[in-house]
């Protein structure tokens, strides 16, 4: 149901290139930018943002807060919304940063997007800590560019490889950094390439931080599973549609949220 969603808002549910938080974020700022709206909108927008990203944990539990403004029909609850989230994102991105300082990399890697790495990554250069960006162009959509362009844009030396070669490279730097779009106690999911960037990062003596938040933990009370290896038996599917892959937790050094 999506028949009273402004264009803007329709054009979220369909973007294939950002990840959760920066369509998360998003959202709340068109919804706050209105200046009055129907709880009708909410419903509609929670649903569709079901439909549209089924394996983004962290929009699922956005929905479930859209679903709670609109039976509480608060005039400030979207504002809430934003403080909410905002701060739980900034909590984990201070953490990661803490983590990354006490490491002292000078040559980071990722792949593809993840705006929870872009922060930390700015946050960095903030800090005065110096480092240079390898990033993998995370075929097909290629959201890999679109982190180089925003990193330089922030001045910070960063340079773009086939995904094909990232893991081979990613051997010979200090630090494997990346986001994720869920996880659960054993498992997180990101995008295809990971696992091997991970591995043979891993048995090269290469570190790697997953930086999450605590809106991406796959939840029985948001996700409605009694275990959460019930989300990737019922999202196989969805989660190969979207070019992602699972990383086991054991392979990685740090998930923080």
């Amino acid at each position: 149901m999506r028949g009273n969603l402004p264009d803007n808002l329709l054009t979220l549910l369909r973007d294939r290139t950002h990840g959760a938080t920066y369509i998360q974020e998003k959202i709340i700022d068109e919804l706050s930018a209105l200046q009055r709206f129907e709880p009708s909108l909410l419903v509609n927008l929670a649903e569709g943002l079901r439909q549209s990203y089924p394996a983004m944990v962290q929009l699922h539990h956005l929905s479930s807060k859209l679903e709670e403004c609109a039976e509480k029909r608060e005039n400030n609850c979207v504002k809430k919304l934003k403080e909410f989230f905002g701060e739980m994102h900034n909590r984990a991105v201070n953490k990661c940063v803490e983590e990354i300082l006490k490491l002292g990399p000078s040559r980071i890697t990722t792949i593809s997007h993840s705006s929870q790495v872009i922060k930390v990554l700015t946050r960095l250069k903030k800090k005065g800590h110096k480092f240079t960006l390898l990033v993998g162009e995370g075929k097909p959509a290629k959201e890999g560019l679109v982190t180089a362009r925003v990193l330089r844009e922030a001045g910070i030396k960063s340079y773009v490889c086939k995904d094909g070669n990232l893991a081979k490279y990613a051997r010979r730097r200090d630090l494997i950094l990346t986001g994720t779009d869920a996880f659960g106690k054993e498992w997180l999911i990101n995008k295809i390439g990971s696992y091997e960037l991970v591995i043979k990062g891993g048995l090269a003596g290469v570190p790697t931080i997953v930086c999450a938040s605590e809106d991406k933990r796959v939840v029985p009370d948001i996700m409605n599973y009694s275990f959460d290896t019930d989300f990737l038996r019922n999202f196989k599917r969805e989660i190969t549609e979207m070019q992602m892959e699972v990383v086991p937790t054991s392979i990685v050094w740090k998930l923080i949220f």
